[in-house]
């Protein structure tokens, strides 16, 4: 098995791996109600899939020149793709955003399949959206695929590999390759997805990014198919200190976002995973594990208790729970320490279509981390200042900032980057005490 060689190359590479469609977008006044015919007031069609609009995010921003790196930054997009018109549209959206399509396990399915399509009904009042899948008939990438090609020609000059989870099957046998070549892995857990495979790959990615109403659900059947395994009872609601002044629904935010950690930390112990939790218009929450012990329970008292407050720069979550061991029942106290670090969200942004801000936000997350080394904090505001400028264009794809756009709106400088995001991301989390977090 090969390893990857990165050093003596000049540029690295960020596989993203998942779905790519056309979308249509049909904008109308409000949704329409049952047996209504109403009139769009706007129509566009433009590339989609949450893999394919990271990609682009990446693609687009790469050559900006804010970047620390001195080696290029090139993202190469795996999907597979009809052999229509639909598709051949998508190529060439991609085309257009820098996408780089060279890799083996780019693939067209066979004469005449038909790629996805997504209709999209975005209501111009409320600035919702509601998304109609069509499936394709092309196939998804398989691991017969990837057992296909050279997998080191895939892994070449690789630094990270990103996974929307479509293409599971493919996406899972990726995600073990690149970390057994020392590859860190992410997920984008958009869909709460019964799979096996989803399970497995979720359980060794090193980064989650997950919206607030999205996992909650999954985790607990989850969590009840894993006690079913195992003499562990099930976690008991959780109390909280806290030692800033937040106000009580920004507890309550911070306290929902947690739940995902807490299922990592209780089932995957030791883990070093961090966790973006997105909250729409309230911004969002980075979470990272660094600090774990186990210790024996002291007294006759179950805990699960959260502790907020400030230590240095960032704000602290300190978890307790008690558990029992597999083996012999014996009662013990997990303690584990989280730093969060939060955004807020472009401020004043022209809210046209919010379709694929998500995707914008993790692509621009991933190219701020490794290709301009930012810490968490900053590469959230850019990624919510890149989520905040894609809101003002329909689609996921049309108003994705380019390099330029970063150059000339923040700065060439790494410092005056810092500033202008400063300045143009606000800070949606109430209480004072979080404010520079």
């Amino acid at each position: 098995m090969g390893k990857r060689n990165v050093e003596n190359s000049d540029h690295n590479v960020i596989l993203v791996v998942g779905a790519a469609s056309l979308d249509r977008l049909l904008t109308v006044p409000n949704y329409p109600a049952p047996d209504a015919k109403i009139r769009s007031t706007d129509y566009n069609e433009v590339g989609g899939g949450n893999a394919a609009n990271s990609a682009s995010a990446i693609a687009r921003l790469a050559d900006a020149k804010c970047w620390k790196q001195d080696k290029k930054m090139i993202v190469k997009l795996l999907t597979k793709l009809g052999s229509d018109e639909v598709g051949k549209s998508i190529i060439k959206q991609l085309q257009d955003s820098n996408v780089d399509m060279s890799s083996p396990l780019f693939m067209i399915g066979p004469e005449g399949s038909k790629t996805s399509v997504c209709t999209i009904l975005v209501d111009s009042e409320s600035h919702t959206r509601t998304c109609i899948f069509t499936h394709g008939d092309c196939g998804e990438l398989t691991v017969e695929d990837i057992q296909s090609v050279n997998i080191d020609d895939i892994f070449e000059n690789v630094i990270h590999l990103h996974s929307d989870s479509r293409h599971t099957e493919a996406a899972l046998a990726l995600a073990r390759e690149a970390k057994s070549r020392g590859i860190q892995v992410s997920l984008d857990c958009e869909k709460v997805r019964k799979d096996p495979s989803f399970d497995k790959l979720m359980e060794i990615s090193d980064m989650i990014v997950i919206n607030s109403n999205c996992l909650e659900p999954y985790l607990n059947r989850l969590e009840a198919s894993l006690l079913g395994a195992s003499n562990r009872p099930p976690m008991k609601a959780m109390n909280t200190k806290r030692e800033l002044s937040f106000d009580d629904e920004t507890l309550q935010i911070y306290m929902k976002s947690f739940v995902p950690n807490a299922f990592f930390s209780r089932w995957y112990p030791n883990t070093q995973r961090q966790c973006i939790v997105t909250h729409g218009s309230r911004g969002a929450l980075h979470f990272r594990n660094v600090w774990t012990s186990t210790v024996p329970r002291s007294g006759d008292i179950d805990s699960n208790t959260l502790c907020i407050k400030r230590v240095g720069g960032a704000i602290r979550i300190e978890h307790d729970y008690t558990d029992s061991t597999e083996d012999q029942g014996e009662p013990f106290t997990c303690r584990n320490h989280y730093d969060v670090h939060q955004t807020g969200v472009l401020k004043n942004a022209h809210v046209v279509d919010t379709t694929g801000a998500g995707d914008a936000f993790i692509g621009a997350f991933l190219l701020a981390k490794y290709a301009g080394g930012y810490m968490p904090k900053q590469a959230m505001e850019f990624a919510a200042w890149v989520s905040g400028k894609k809101l003002e264009g329909f689609g996921a794809q049309s108003a994705l900032p380019r390099g330029v756009d970063v150059d000339q709106q923040l700065g060439v400088l790494p410092k005056d980057v810092a500033t202008s995001l400063c300045n143009l991301v606000g800070r949606q989390f109430n209480g004072k005490d979080d404010d520079s977090s």
